[in-house]
């Protein structure tokens, strides 16, 4: 789902915002698999919404096991937080939607929850591309440019996935080249040394004959 590619971006881009920062509380900054578990803990006795709550409960106490989802966290092995954590390092390219969520609620990023009506990318008219809108729109004074309701940031967003896909494929076409590239070398090597050999073996035969 595009949408979603576009809110994991997002929540991704604000974590390492807020990190150049230090806006990030230091288990967040420092995200071991034990110090995730900590600011879990640290952010639900903060207090939490519903909607989050029920991140946690997906993520921490899926089938019930545990009577509270604080003693769910207390008990998670800290080998399920490396999921949340190679998804920070970058060493996760595409995560379950949960690690996502969750990720968004520790660094409290807006808007949450995911909703699909708010990634989604008008798209352009090209008859009134260079059309402004009035100063007076209603759309303006309703929709503020710096908003991610206005469209500004999801725009953003959508520009920073799509030159990445295009980083990919650039990149995907470059290892094909070049392994179509070794595989003919290694051909033509192995046509070379099968050369030499009959070159060595004719001349042997014919040292051979002549002692003979």
């Amino acid at each position: 789902m595009f949408t979603f590619i576009l809110f994991r971006k997002a929540v991704k881009i604000a974590y390492y915002e807020k990190k150049i920062n230090e806006d990030l509380h230091a288990k967040m900054a420092n995200p071991s698999p034990a110090n995730l578990r900590d600011y879990c803990l640290i952010r639900l006795a903060q207090g939490i919404p519903i909607a989050d709550r029920l991140v946690f409960e997906d993520y921490y106490n899926p089938t019930c096991k545990y009577p509270s989802l604080e003693k769910a966290i207390l008990h998670a092995e800290l080998g399920r937080l490396k999921s949340l954590q190679h998804f920070i390092l970058g060493k996760t390219k595409d995560p379950d939607e949960t690690i996502v969520k969750l990720l968004a609620i520790l660094i409290n990023f807006e808007p949450r929850p995911y909703s699909a009506r708010d990634w989604q990318v008008a798209p352009m008219n090209p008859y009134k591309q260079d059309l402004p809108p009035k100063k007076d729109s209603p759309r303006l004074r309703q929709q503020p440019e710096d908003t991610p309701q206005s469209g500004h940031r999801r725009d953003s967003y959508a520009t920073i996935a799509e030159a990445e896909e295009n980083k990919n494929t650039t990149q995907a076409r470059k290892s094909y080249v070049l392994g179509a590239t070794g595989l003919i070398l290694l051909f033509a090597l192995a046509q070379y040394m099968l050369h030499l050999r009959k070159q060595s073996s004719h001349k042997h035969k014919k040292n051979n004959n002549q002692q003979v």
